[in-house]
């Protein structure tokens, strides 16, 4: 009897074993990419636009309008390859609360002052950019992983346009305060 207890013992040890590595229910492979990806794409390409559009108005500088005027035309076509994407979200989606935030404190400055503080948040989010949509080009769904691809080419393009937009404008305030 001693025995029987301790082989129902190990067998129900092993039994829980293998429960807790079988899944309850049958997983199905999808290749349709997870909402929050394409919600979060979606929102980083509001955010990028929202700055750019503070910059068409704002901006004294005309290749920093330019700059602007890309990243909107872009953008747009982005956003609207991303909603036809499997899976997309049917609803608007707008920038985070905390980009939303950095973006106001655009509305604060002007001159160069202003189109440094664009320069360094488009810089700062670019960056964020680049490596979540480096990540997604390797997805599933290749659709996406090819919307993902072409965003993050673009989006080193304009990275690149406005760091040196950036460094330049540095230089010549530099120079005009000293």
């Amino acid at each position: 009897m001693r025995y029987m207890t301790t082989g129902a013992a190990i067998g129900l040890m092993l039994l829980a074993s293998v429960m807790s590595v079988v899944p309850a229910f049958p997983q199905v492979v999808s290749d349709d990419p997870p909402q929050d990806s394409l919600v979060t794409a979606l929102e980083m390409m509001a955010s990028e636009m929202e700055l750019a559009q503070i910059a068409q108005d704002k901006s004294s500088h005309s290749k920093v309008r330019a700059l602007a005027n890309d990243i909107i035309k872009d953008h747009k076509r982005a956003i609207k390859r991303l909603k036809e994407v499997p899976g997309a979200p049917w609803w608007e989606v707008w920038s985070s609360d905390q980009r939303h935030a950095a973006s106001d404190r655009l509305y604060d400055l002007s001159g160069s002052e202003f189109d440094l503080e664009f320069l360094n948040q488009t810089v700062d989010a670019y960056q964020e950019s680049l490596g979540f949509f480096e990540a997604q080009s390797r997805a599933r769904n290749r659709t996406f992983a090819k919307i993902a691809r072409d965003v993050k080419t673009r989006a080193l393009d304009e990275l690149l346009v406005a760091e040196a937009l950036r460094h330049a404008l540095a230089v010549t305030t530099l120079g005009e305060k000293g």
